[in-house]
Formats: C-alpha cells, sequence, structure tokens
C-alpha cells in the first residue's frame, strides 16, 4: 500500500485552488487574453427513459476508446495548458508548494518474516518507496519502487499483502488512475517476480490463507469496454499461488445484488474469514465463515447498512472484538460470539471522544481517540480496564498504530509540528 499520493496529482490541485481565489491579478489576466474553445459538435441524439424522451446532444463523448473523443480531449488539454503556464503567479505557487513538501516522510514498520519493512519519501517523489532490513543496525535496503514502474508516473502501487511466512508478496498496480488493479506476485527473499497474475480487480485488498490469497473483482469487461462497463456482481476470490486466473475459485457472492461490493479477510490468526459488504460510502454488513471447519457456511454478524462496524480481532474464546458505531455515535469496543450473533457484550464503552481506531497488541487494546483535533491513545486490557494513556512527546496525529495480537511490539509513527515524522516503538 502506498501511504503518501502523488505529488504531481497534488501540485495540480493545489495549485488550481490557489490560481482560482488570487482573485484580481488573475481575472485581469484572463480578461487580456482571448481564450478559443475547441468547437464541441453536438447530435440529434435521443434516449427515452420511462416513456418520456430526453435529448442528450454529447451522448458521442461517452465512448470514451473512439478517435473523435480523444482529439477533443486533447484539444480541451490544450487551451487550458496554454492559459496557465500564462499565468504570472503560478511559479511562485509552485515554488512555495514544493518548499512546503519537500522534507521526509517515513511510514510506520511492519514486520513480515525476518525483515521489517517501511514506507519512505525523500521529499518530492511522486510515491513512497518501500524499504526493509533485518537488523536495526543495517542500511535499508529498497525492496519496491513504485516510482520505476513507469516513466511518466502513471502506474501506481495500490495494495501490497505479504504471506504468513513473509516469504512471498502480493501487489497490485493501477494504470492511469483507473480504478481497475492488477496483481502480481514476488518471491520476497530474492525479489523475483513470479508468473502469477490476476486481472480486472477493484475495490479489493489482498488477503493472504495458506498458499494463497482473497481478493475480490468483476468479471472481465468486453473488449475496449474497461472504462465503461458498470461495476455489476462484485464477487470475492481464492487464488492459489502457481496457479492460472481461470483456476481462481468463487468463495463469495450475491446474484441477488448486484450493485454490493464485497471486501474479504482473515483474522490474524487464520480461523475465520470476513466479509464486509457495501452499498454506498458509508454503512456496511459483516458476514463471517469458519476456515477450520470443512464446507462452513457464511454467518451474518452484523446486518444492515446503518452502522459502520470493523473486526479488530479474535478473542481467544472463538468470539470476536468489533469496533462499532450502533447505539454509539463516537465509537466502542464490543465482543460477539459468531454463533450467537445478536448478543453483544460491551468491552470499551462509548466515551465524549470519537474512537478513531483500535488494534490488539498480545493482551493489550490500543485505542486512538480524536480529542480537541489531535490523537489520544488509550492502553486497556483484554476485558477493557483502562491501564493508562500512551505518553506522547507532543501534540499530534497518530499513524500507523497496526498492532497484531500474536506479536509483543508495534512501531508507532507519529506526525508532530513542526516535527513532521516520530518513529517510537511500544513494547
Amino acid at each position: 500500500m502506498s501511504y503518501h499520493r502523488s505529488y504531481a496529482q497534488f501540485s495540480r490541485l493545489l495549485t488550481l485552488c490557489f490560481l482560482f481565489g488570487a482573485g484580481t491579478s488573475l481575472s485581469l489576466t484572463a480578461q487580456q487574453r482571448k481564450i478559443v474553445y475547441p468547437t464541441t459538435q453536438k447530435t440529434d441524439h435521443k434516449d427515452s427513459y420511462f416513456g418520456k424522451t430526453i435529448a442528450d446532444p454529447y451522448q458521442w463523448l461517452e465512448n470514451s476508446d473512439a478517435q473523435q473523443v480523444a482529439d477533443w480531449v486533447e484539444a480541451q488539454n490544450a487551451v487550458t495548458q496554454d492559459y496557465l503556464k500564462e499565468l504570472p503567479s503560478r511559479q511562485n505557487f509552485k515554488a512555495r508548494l514544493e518548499k512546503l513538501w519537500n522534507y521526509p516522510k517515513i511510514g510506520a514498520p511492519f514486520k513480515a518474516g525476518s525483515y521489517y519493512y517501511f514506507y519512505k519519501n525523500d521529499g518530492l517523489q511522486n510515491q513512497s518507496v518501500l524499504y526493509r532490513y533485518q537488523d536495526d543496525k543495517e542500511k535499508a535496503e529498497v525492496f519496491l519502487d513504485p516510482n520505476t514502474f513507469s516513466q511518466d508516473g502513471t502506474v501506481s502501487l495500490g495494495n501490497l499483502s505479504f504471506s504468513e511466512d513473509g516469504k512471498y508478496c502480493a501487489y497490485s498496480l493501477s494504470k492511469g488512475g483507473s480504478d481497475w488493479n492488477t496483481i502480481y506476485l514476488m518471491d520476497a527473499e530474492s525479489k523475483k517476480k513470479l508468473a502469477d497474475k490476476i486481472e480486472w480487480v477493484k475495490f479489493s485488498g489482498i488477503s493472504w490463507h495458506q498458499d494463497g490469497f482473497f481478493y475480490s473483482a468483476y468479471d472481465a469487461p468486453k473488449e475496449g469496454k474497461a472504462l465503461e462497463q458498470k461495476n455489476e456482481f462484485h464477487k470475492v476470490y481464492f487464488h492459489r499461488l502457481g496457479e492460472a486466473q481461470s483456476e481462481d475459485v468463487v468463495v463469495f457472492e450475491n446474484k441477488e445484488k448486484p450493485l454490493r461490493n464485497f471486501y474479504g479477510y482473515v483474522t490474524e490468526e487464520g480461523n475465520y474469514l470476513v466479509v464486509s459488504a457495501s452499498e454506498g460510502t458509508s454503512g456496511n454488513e459483516i458476514y463471517v465463515k469458519s476456515l477450520k471447519e470443512e464446507n462452513a457456511n457464511f454467518q451474518t454478524l452484523v446486518s444492515g447498512f446503518e452502522t459502520e462496524p470493523a473486526i479488530i480481532a479474535e478473542h481467544e474464546s472463538g468470539k470476536l472484538y468489533l469496533m462499532t458505531n450502533k447505539d454509539a455515535p463516537n465509537y466502542k469496543i464490543v465482543l460477539i460470539d459468531p454463533a450467537n450473533p445478536t448478543q453483544w457484550e460491551t468491552v470499551v464503552a462509548e466515551t465524549k471522544n470519537v474512537l478513531t481506531s483500535a488494534s490488539i497488541l498480545k493482551d493489550r487494546i490500543l485505542a486512538t481517540y480524536l480529542e480537541d483535533a489531535n490523537s489520544k491513545g488509550i492502553i486497556y486490557d483484554l476485558k477493557g480496564k483502562k491501564i493508562g494513556d500512551l505518553a506522547l512527546p507532543a501534540l499530534g496525529t497518530l499513524r500507523g498504530w497496526g498492532a497484531k495480537k500474536t506479536k509483543r511490539k508495534s512501531f508507532i509513527a507519529l506526525l508532530l509540528l513542526p516535527i513532521p515524522t516520530l518513529l517510537t516503538v511500544m513494547k
């Protein structure tokens, strides 16, 4: 996963924001220059919806593969760029933004196999580079540099996930800002790319289980229609290492709800496959399936799309810790038995501050709250008894508190001002 957006994207976005807000000087420039826009053809195309005819004279622009559309886009871009490059203050804004963004950014390390991995951006790199080391006294080596995927920077790193033993790495790439991703695999030790290739992946994670991983994808679109096909019938698949994508098995789908999205992942202990279903930008259902029982069926853990539940970890009894805003707008942590999902046991009650994230480190619950626009870390035992606050050196934002229940150590990234990034270790 890339933790930092493309510098180039931010630069274009914020430069335009400054330009439109700059006021009189830019308005005068626009008045002084005569802008000649390309002619946009209008047709007599009409559509009929529920017995009513609707004129759509620009419908031809929906054919993204047509040469006529490509020519129109190129002409529009030329007019825009010709105008922007003449703005007198543009270089000043560009220089100021570069100065503000030009500082090292480091993500919290995570362990896979015998290596510790972390993302680092030297300052103005389009994408952060993934480094690794075995001993904290040795110099870290580059493991994966997304900036080398393409010369023009249009290929970006999406998800990245290591197998349980850290031997293999699966990562997804997106071209040209598309939501479509392709998953590739690598031997982590040698950094050699494997033959596995998973296409038409969208809105998906990569979650390993034994000799393969779960991911979400749509059916392959028709030739030349990748950017036009409607997102329908999302499915969760299992890919076994070394096999062709055509052999991948559908493990979850809902043929009666074509517009739902399904995100599958395995709990840390490997006992459950969890599927989170969504219908829009907020709210989700959760289904779970035992991976220890042969031919086990999915069970509904949380129904309805009115809340935003998220599983944190497994309890030793087989129950699941869940972070939820059901009857708790600021979120709370509960314990649910998949065999009896209607009975909830509150572990950490809702507070006056919003619970933004939670994870479990061995026998401790690590919770992050938002208090007066700053992060506050609180440590609980597994029964919800408060042990203490996480002592921070200054006000800031906690990032990367990604603990694991089976580990004894967690790295924390803390964003401070004026210190950009601080790394610390909790044992």
